[in-house]
């Protein structure tokens, strides 16, 4: 999906049920906020779900390996989470 807009990788991610991993933090955070936000206002609730997504500062691939193997020992679900990771401070 190399060019695709960050909406319309989130929502395919969600139809996937895939956990979607980006160092984009700006807009899949803006992103994350209006999918929990919109469907109450809408009232639609509840919200549709998504899979999970991972946000992630950019570091060698071993190390972003060894943090996600990390949390999938951790963590039985990401249904609709989103979680932060970086080097100094690990995952929030």
């Amino acid at each position: 999906m190399e060019g695709a807009p960050d909406d319309a990788i989130l929502l395919v991610a969600s139809m996937r049920g895939a956990i979607l991993i980006t160092h984009n933090e700006r807009d899949f955070r803006l992103l994350y906020g209006a999918w929990q936000r919109w469907p109450r206002e809408w009232g639609t609730n509840p919200a549709p779900q998504h899979a999970g997504i991972l946000l992630m500062k950019q570091e060698p691939a071993p190390i972003l390996a060894s943090a996600i193997l990390d949390l999938l020992k951790d963590r039985a679900s990401f249904t609709n989470a989103m979680y932060q990771w970086t080097l100094a401070n690990g995952w929030r």
